[in-house]
């Protein structure tokens, strides 16, 4: 049989051939040298790497030359541990070992991370194994979901894995919240499954579809964090978001997705978000962003989220208007909601920057904070602060928040947030008939240039989306008769005022510092003054 045994006893029963034998060492699993120094059975067969066990009783057939070995706890081979069932192992001619059914794989050794049941195994030496066997998934509510291990191994470090496959019909869960289907990977020195397939979440909105996302990552049952790619796709390889979108083709409109498809793959996003999916179980909501922005709302980042009572898609963080205003840049900072009953809206600092004579705005500064009875406008009550955040980062934006409150203003500001108008509270809605954002109530207006003005006027902004080439109006209004007027359209930069003073300095600058030429993928640019009619069509569109 090619094996050495060592035993303190033995029986040979002459008539029918067998010897009994007997030790009275014991296996201990904490013993490193076991194989060397504690094992009664070693293979002397060169190439299984002396495997041994442990065996306290046993039973050599002469006639069948079969050792019947019992009371064997395990047998370590490789990093793992293996419980044959019964306890009992049998060795045939050449140190043939046969298959140990229905035997329980401990892997490994030292951190017994993974415990695999009902296994079919076949032991070739000291250093490796194969088998198929049974691996309990076990979620947040502690529920048991058995994945089948068709194929278990050992890797060239010595390291046990494991590859299952979970069909769609199945119906496995990651958790509750998340359906599942797809390829399972255990590898022993890693405590958490690594799951490479599709997942589906849980909820009953009418318009967002329960479509597939495929992903590939470690989860861990009591807190699954899936990631979310830039990119989504679904089982068929078609576009997916996360997040609100506005149609490419008009008529231009809104829609949500939550990990269903988009209406088509170049439809631009108003907030989309990537990093983790995570399902709050007390909000009742999903959530999409980073590991750090989930668990505190309040760092920079984005972050979507559905609501699964309310079927309501809200976003904070970088909102786009998803229109191409050519030279005229313009990032808004915000929170959003987005439902099929309500519509899109949102609550942003809008940050509009322009080439444009800078006298003439820091006119425009002058003209409004000598203007009596205005609003001052409370940051804390806006996004003034999240907008520091994510332009700044935590530790510069921390240091003028401190300052705003101490002092009341911000001494120096910083270049990146000099820009040529800084609007610190706009509430905008999309206007399904206009094809356009349009924004409702008083505007707050931060700060123009490097000057702080943090006041509140009466105006109106608007964000249209055309076939023609998307344009922007921003109208403020100190009273009936006094505005300040800018309209954006098709590379030019039109603008107004009831301050004649404002209109004649534009009307003097040389018409070669109004323009900018075009480069690269930017087109050219020109601002120059319109007229009052102009104004007035805006002005009576929206009533004002």
């Amino acid at each position: 049989n090619q094996y050495i045994c060592y035993m303190d006893r033995f029986k040979w029963y002459m008539d029918q051939g067998d010897i009994e034998l007997e030790s009275d060492r014991t296996a201990a699993e904490s013993s490193e040298d076991l194989q060397l120094s504690g094992s009664n059975f070693i293979s002397t067969r060169a190439d299984q790497d002396s495997l041994s066990f442990m065996a306290p009783k046993a039973r050599y057939d002469l006639k069948k030359h079969l050792i019947t070995a019992t009371d064997v706890q395990y047998i370590q081979v490789a990093d793992a541990l293996i419980a044959p069932d019964s306890s009992v192992v049998r060795i045939r001619k050449n140190a043939a070992m046969d298959p140990l059914n229905n035997a329980v794989i401990t892997a490994n050794k030292v951190t017994k991370h993974h415990t695999i049941k009902n296994a079919t195994v076949n032991i070739a030496s000291k250093r490796q194994y194969s088998a198929s066997g049974e691996v309990d998934y076990v979620d947040e509510d502690q529920k048991a979901f058995t994945i089948r291990l068709q194929n278990i191994n050992v890797d060239t470090s010595y390291q046990t894995y494991a590859r299952g496959r979970i069909l769609e019909a199945e119906q496995f869960q990651l958790s509750p919240a998340f359906d599942y289907f797809g390829e399972v990977l255990l590898e022993a020195n890693r405590k958490d499954l690594l799951f490479t397939g599709s997942t589906r979440i849980q909820h009953g909105c009418s318009g967002l579809e329960r479509n597939w996302m495929t992903f590939s990552a470690a989860i861990d049952p009591r807190e699954v964090f899936i990631p979310v790619s830039d990119t989504l796709r679904d089982t068929r390889g078609e576009a997916i978001g996360a997040g609100v979108y506005l149609t490419s083709t008009d008529p231009f409109n809104t829609y949500g997705t939550f990990l269903s498809r988009k209406e088509e793959p170049k439809d631009p996003a108003v907030i989309s978000s990537s990093g983790f999916l995570y399902f709050d179980k007390a909000k009742r909501e999903y959530m999409i962003s980073s590991k750090e922005k989930i668990r505190q709302r309040s760092l920079p980042g984005d972050l979507v989220s559905l609501n699964v009572d309310e079927c309501r898609i809200d976003g904070d963080g970088h909102i786009s208007a998803a229109v191409d205003l050519g030279r005229v840049s313009l990032e808004n900072i915000g929170s959003l909601r987005s439902s099929a009953d309500s519509g899109t809206t949102a609550n942003v600092v809008m940050m509009a920057d322009f080439h444009f004579l800078d006298n003439a705005l820091e006119r425009m500064v002058a003209e409004i904070t000598a203007y009596p009875e205005q609003k001052q406008v409370d940051i804390g009550k806006t996004y003034y602060e999240k907008m520091l955040r994510e332009v700044l980062g935590l530790e510069r934006s921390d240091k003028l928040i401190s300052e705003l409150s101490i002092k009341g203003e911000i001494k120096k500001l910083p270049d990146e947030l000099v820009r040529s108008l800084v609007l610190c509270d706009v509430r905008m809605q999309w206007d399904k008939r206009n094809e356009s954002w349009v924004s409702t109530g008083p505007i707050g207006i931060g700060t123009v240039l490097k000057k702080p003005v943090f006041r509140y006027v009466k105006g109106k902004i608007e964000l249209e989306r055309k076939r023609s080439g998307d344009s922007m109006t921003i109208l403020l209004m100190l009273d009936d008769q006094t505005f300040y007027f800018f309209q954006y359209s098709r590379n030019y930069l039109y603008t107004y005022s009831s301050d004649e003073q404002f209109n004649t300095m534009l009307t003097e600058v040389k018409e070669d510092k109004t323009k900018l030429e075009s480069r690269k993928d930017q087109p050219d640019y020109r601002y120059m003054v319109t007229n009052r009619r102009k104004v007035n069509e805006f002005r009576d569109r929206f009533g004002l």
